[in-house]
């Protein structure tokens, strides 16, 4: 304790002016840390006193402060007090972090430490460099504490050749975390300059130590070592002289120098020889194994100097290099005989090996020609010569495996790994052999028993032979019709093989397959963002564009290639591209009417590229759209007359060509040798049949049908003419013919599928079923299992079919081609539902959506099965809406609701409020649902005053009666129960029934619609009887006052059309026409024309929600206005002429499966005409009275006529929640604001459904419709 308060008073003697203008921490601890650090290194104890003492004014009781303490004891011998104050720190801080370094010091200081490492000193200075540095590492517990014995170790590391790379680790931690440490950094140098003498940074720390009196001695010795280790050259001499510049006294260094220069001026002499020059160049060469100049270069230099032992050697490893070993055994022959006796082993060596790789390369075409006994003789002989063993064994697995005897081969390989546990050709051949069982197991339990550097030497491989085995796997699949099969397996195989480019393109091409481009390009977008560079994904994709007529695309592609990585099939296929995107531009400039443009480009593109047989093909192919019709015609003809030849589709088009032309003579010339054109396949020689019929026609084609008559009499195997006048008697209608002509042609083969296809369809269509059903049997009966489209298409005319059992046969045929086609059992389900097998339609849907076998009979999956998902295609779509068909026919629900509504016009100051108790039920009954609804209704309107002059004027005849009607006021009410009844399915719906039995007024109503879809449209046609529910007048009827005469109970008669798309995606419209003509009791009647249209578009839609906006463009018109409630007038707002627009917002969503909604928002502008109309519009006499009592009465009886127009905004919202699967509550409400016009509308209700709803809410809840609103 005295030496640190020693310690520390010298130190603030000295430091306190620094202290005073500074303050105590201005040095910041870390530096102070460092110094103390430094100094233990350097051996400086001072500095690791004044620092330590610093240290302790800045931060007093510091851990590492006292740590370093323990350390300067044991370092400067006081071992007793290290060890105490070591014992008390452990005792007060015993979670320390650097306790364990304390630790192993104090053990290298105790009796037993010190004896090992006096040991393990004594060790490397006996030359055992890597047992002692092992035993050193291993004498301290955990690191090695002290920056001392770090350099120590490092030293020991660096004697030992096997552990240069860790000595030079090492050191150059050591120098960079204690720099300017003269001893750390001279030790650096040296161990560099061992492996490098001309390093500059080495030679440069020489530099700076060499006049340091301590190092000065070390630094003379290790320079004078990296000089002597440089080679002989003029740059030795500049290093020499640096050297002299430092140490101009070294005797040793004069010595060694004189050495030096004459070595120098021998091999300066040496270096100006030809032959030596062309010795070195070769020697060059060879390391950048250019053996063939290599061999050019040595043989020059053997020759000047034929009795150089080194350059006739090099010579031989020149030819041996290349194979050549006959001629490189002559050559180390004479290297051996030549060469000093040190050298002489190392040729003979080489001479050895020459001969072993000779019989090798001898044995290994012996086995290529399977002359496999001359392999085994030459296979011994190298075993003889004890070169490589490995060799031996791995080709005599070639020749076992040749042999058949692949167990044998196995073992060969394996005894190899044995020896050489990662030698990648074994391995390699090894995998090869487990690669013909085309067994992904095999390849999977092949990978699982090799060693982690076995997998990494071949996993490359690997992944290889599994890409190669998926995508046969995957290519069987689809020939079977099992594309979604073959997509799970292509997309299992990506993952193996991420940057398998020809993957991408086999799973692009199965989802192109199934129709779903958007599909097939979003493989190669997830492949591109992940591997944007890879150039054989890219030069797949720019295929697979190519094969989409996509030019442009393709070659933006391959710009993503480097141009290091392009191959003559990525600049092939540029090219190509180039040639197709002019071809494109050349077609849009035609399109376009640009002709001129479209010459001119063209002729660019014939004098810019050098074209081959096939692109001077393609371009008459140009020639001709453009209306050069002789210059394409000779230019084709030309490519046809030149090679290599052209396929057949070439001829084809040249003779179409003609036939279209008036050219005659070159049209004989061509028919005449037609025979010549190369016609392979069947439909190949068809065509040229065909051809022959045509051109026999065209000589006559006013009697085209008598022609083709008399050749097929001539010819009456003739396919071509056959089926041309069978055609003639089908555009006809004449059935018969056709039956007579398809029989006769099928004496002698197959008509075009396409024709018996038109045959089976128009037949079937015109109710030829005999005829359409036999063609349809025949067709199944030729479709092949790979003829996917087909099959669809003979599977839809089974729904035309009239004969079950045929029907359901020919379904089953083309089933067993196909099994696992999706849309063809999407197919195959609308066939059985529609023959009455709906379990069995069930079971096809289920395969459409699913692989897994699950019980359709339960109510709950079935329901799954029918909830639409995101990633649905448009099939599986189809078939959930199949299954749902099926549901619905036997399915039903009761209901009951409560239904509010009223409404308020502030121009006329009418009223209406209606109540209503809803019921309804559904029922299953002959493929639809029988319904009933009975409608509780309650109606009332606003009170009359017959007192007050306007009030009394607007009811019935009140304006003739003010001041002497019978009664004060009347506020009209009226209740009774509305009856309806009907049937619908998916297409039809008829119902029947009265307006509410009780009203004043009751009338029969009912209608009929009938809804079906056209391609992408639907449509519906409906002719109605309902009831107007606008005011009590209209709907109930009113009696009057001063008559007891009744009037109103208004129907609306009419027709509606309606058409609409919408296909779920992100727009759709509607529109509808429709005319009314309205008759009430004792009410004037009336008309009225309306269309009205509307689009939309989902800005967002997804599973759970949808946002929508859409424009809504309204115009009806009116007859007559009958808008009031005078005798006479219906009561029902009746303009004539209104013109709106609005704009809807709707918000549709679901909430846990059990909860939708709907919300919707509009704002709308209209503007309406109305003309002026007597007060009893169909009485002429009471009009005439009331004219008469006008200037009694003051009362003017006729309604002005107006002009309109304003802003309107509405608000609706629906919601529908599932208690249970069987039971749904609902509500709504809905609220219009317009210029006197102020409706609302509200409902509650509860529904009960007769099969259980499992899964998901429809989105759109469905409300209880009042019969009324029907």
């Amino acid at each position: 304790m005295q030496l640190r308060a020693s310690a520390l008073l010298v130190s603030c003697l000295l430091t306190t002016q620094v202290h005073a203008s500074d303050g105590l921490d201005a040095q910041p601890i870390s530096w102070l840390l460092e110094q103390v650090e430094l100094g233990e290194a350097q051996q400086k104890p001072q500095l690791v006193i004044d620092s330590l003492a610093r240290l302790e004014q800045v931060e007093p009781g510091s851990l590492d402060i006292r740590a370093a303490w323990i350390r300067y004891y044991f370092e400067q011998g006081e071992v007793e007090k290290a060890v105490e104050e070591l014992k008390a720190f452990k005792k007060e801080e015993p979670f320390y972090p650097y306790i364990q370094r304390l630790d192993s010091i104090a053990y290298i200081h105790s009796p037993e430490g010190k004896e090992k490492l006096q040991a393990i000193r004594l060790l490397a200075r006996a030359g055992q460099y890597k047992e002692a540095a092992k035993q050193f590492k291993a004498l301290f517990r955990s690191e090695i504490p002290t920056a001392r014995f770090k350099f120590e170790y490092a030293n020991m590391l660096s004697a030992d050749p096997d552990s240069w790379q860790r000595a030079k680790k090492l050191f150059t931690k050591l120098t960079q975390r204690y720099p300017n440490t003269a001893e750390f950094e001279v030790a650096y140098a040296r161990h560099i300059l061992k492996r490098k003498p001309t390093d500059r940074k080495s030679l440069a720390i020489l530099r700076k130590y060499a006049t340091h009196s301590q190092m000065r001695i070390e630094v003379e010795r290790v320079w004078l070592n990296a000089l002597e280790d440089m080679p002989i050259s003029t740059f030795t001499r500049s290093q020499y002289s640096y050297f002299f510049s430092l140490y101009p006294n070294s005797d040793l260094g004069k010595l060694q120098y004189d050495v030096f220069s004459e070595k120098l001026v021998a091999q300066l002499k040496l270096e100006a020889d030809p032959n030596y020059q062309a010795w070195q160049r070769g020697k060059r060469h060879m390391a950048n194994e250019n053996y063939a100049l290599a061999e050019k270069l040595l043989r020059k230099a053997a020759a000047g100097r034929p009795q150089d032992a080194d350059i006739v050697g090099d010579l031989g490893r020149a030819l041996m290099a290349q194979g050549k070993h006959t001629d490189a055994q002559q050559y180390f022959r004479k290297a051996a005989s030549l060469a000093d006796s040190s050298d002489k082993s190392i040729w003979l060596g080489l001479l050895n090996t020459s001969k072993f790789w000779g019989l090798i390369a001898q044995a290994r075409t012996a086995i290529d020609a399977l002359e496999l006994t001359e392999a085994e003789t030459l296979l011994a002989s190298a075993l003889k010569l004890n070169e490589d063993t490995n060799t031996v064994l791995i080709y005599s697995s070639q020749i076992a495996k040749a042999k058949g005897n692949t167990q044998q081969a196995i073992k060969y390989l394996q005894t190899v790994l044995r020896n050489d546990p990662n030698n990648s050709y074994a391995l390699s051949l090894l995998l090869g052999i487990v690669e013909e069982q085309q067994s992904i197991a095999s390849l999977e339990r092949f990978e699982s028993s090799l060693t982690k550097k076995q997998r990494q030497a071949v996993a490359a491989e690997i992944n290889a032979a599994k890409t190669s085995i998926y995508r046969e796997q995957a290519d069987d699949l689809s020939s079977r019709g099992e594309p979604e099969a073959a997509i799970a397996l292509l997309e299992k195989a990506i993952k193996t093989s991420p940057t398998n480019g020809w993957l991408y393109y086999d799973l692009a091409f199965e989802w192109r397959k199934l129709g779903d481009i958007d599909a097939s390009k979003k493989v190669y977008n997830q492949a591109l963002w992940r591997f944007p560079m890879n150039p054989e994904i890219r030069y797949t994709h720019a295929l697979y564009m190519r094969s989409l007529g996509d030019y442009r695309a393709g070659l933006q592609s391959l710009s993503y290639i480097r141009v290091k990585d392009y191959t003559p099939q990525i600049k092939e296929l540029k090219e190509t591209l180039a040639l197709g995107e002019q071809f494109e531009q050349v077609d849009l400039l035609i399109e376009t009417e640009q002709k001129a443009s479209a010459l001119a480009l063209l002729q660019e593109i014939e004098n810019q590229n050098e074209l081959s047989n096939l692109q001077n093909a393609q371009i008459a192919a140009q020639w001709h759209k453009l209306g050069m019709h002789n210059r394409a015609t000779k230019q084709l003809r030309t490519a046809l007359d030149s090679t290599p030849k052209l396929d057949f589709y070439w001829y084809q088009l040249y003779s179409e060509w003609l036939l279209n032309s008036d050219d005659t003579v070159a049209l004989d010339n061509w028919f005449a040798n037609l025979h010549m054109a190369p016609a392979s396949t069947q439909s190949e020689k068809r065509e040229i049949e065909n051809l022959k019929v045509r051109y026999q026609v065209k000589k006559q084609p006013e009697r085209e049908e008598l022609i083709l008559t008399s050749y097929l009499s001539n010819n009456p195997s003739s396919i071509p003419a056959n089926s041309r006048l069978l055609q003639f008697a089908l555009n006809k209608g004449e059935f018969e013919q056709v039956d007579l002509l398809y029989e006769n042609a099928h004496k002698y083969g197959e008509l075009e599928f396409e024709t018996e296809y038109q045959v089976a369809q128009k037949a079937l269509f015109s109710n030829k079923h005999t005829l359409g059903e036999k063609v349809v049997r025949h067709l199944v009966y030729r479709l092949a299992a790979d003829e996917n489209y087909n099959q669809r298409r003979l599977m839809a005319l089974l729904l035309d079919f009239n004969d079950e059992s045929n029907a359901l046969r020919y379904k089953k045929d083309l089933l067993a081609l196909s099994p696992a086609d999706a849309e063809l059992l999407n197919l195959a389900g609308q066939v059985a539902d529609k023959f009455g097998q709906s379990d069995l339609a069930i079971e096809y849907y289920r395969q459409v959506l699913t692989s897994q076998n699950l019980d359709t009979t339960d109510k709950k999956i079935l329901h799954e099965l029918t909830q639409d998902k995101e990633t649905d295609t448009w099939y599986m779509r189809s078939a959930r809406s199949g299954i749902a068909k099926i549901q619905n026919r036997t399915d039903g629900h009761l209901a009951i609701a409560g239904d509010f509504s009223g409404q308020t016009s502030t121009q006329n100051d009418h009223e209406l409020g209606l109540g209503a108790a809803l019921f309804e039920g559904y029922f299953p009954f002959m493929d639809g649902q029988l319904f009933a609804k009975a409608d509780a209704v309650s109606i009332s309107a606003q009170q009359t005053n017959f007192t007050e002059r306007f009030s009394a004027s607007r009811y019935g005849t009140g304006a003739l009666c003010y001041d002497t009607c019978s009664l004060f006021s009347i506020t009209p009410r009226d209740q009774g129960i509305a009856l309806g009844f009907g049937w619908q399915n998916e297409n039809w719906r008829v119902d029947i029934g009265t307006t509410p039995q009780g009203f004043l007024i009751s009338n029969i109503v009912g209608g009929l619609l009938y809804q079906n879809s056209l391609g992408d449209f639907s449509y519906d046609i409906e002719v109605e009887r309902r009831a107007l529910t606008n005011s009590v007048l209209s709907y109930a009827g009113l009696e009057d006052v001063n008559q007891n005469d009744i009037w109103g109970g208004v129907t609306s008669n009419g027709l509606t059309l309606g058409l609409y798309h919408d296909l779920g995606l992100e727009w759709g419209f509607w529109a509808t026409l429709d005319y009314q003509y309205y008759e009430g009791q004792n009410v004037l009647d009336n008309d009225r024309k309306r269309a009205m249209t509307g689009a939309y578009y989902r800005f967002i839609q997804q599973p759970d929600f949808e946002l929508s906006v859409g424009t809504n463009l309204l115009y009806w018109g009116y007859k007559h206005n009958l808008s009031e409630e005078t005798y006479g007038h219906g009561g029902y707002y009746s303009p004539q002429k209104y013109m709106g627009v609005s704009v809807p917002v709707t918000v549709d969503g679901r909430f846990q499966d059990d909860l939708v909604y709907r919300l919707k928002v509009n704002g709308g502008y209209s503007r309406t005409t109305t003309d002026a109309i007597d007060f009893y519009p169909n009485n002429p006499e009471l009009q005439a009275i009331a004219e008469l009592k006008a200037i009694e009465t003051g009362i003017d009886p006729v309604f002005a006529a107006d002009k309109s127009s304003g802003f309107s905004w509405g608000i609706e919202g629906l919601v529908e929640y599932r208690i249970q699967p069987q039971w749904l509550i609902g509500a709504s409400f809905n609220i219009d604001r317009a210029d006197f016009y102020e409706p609302n509308y509200g409902q509650i209700y509860v529904k009960y459904l007769f099969n259980p709803m499992y899964g998901e809410l429809p989105l759109v809840p469905r409300l209880i419709v009042p019969y009324a609103n029907y």
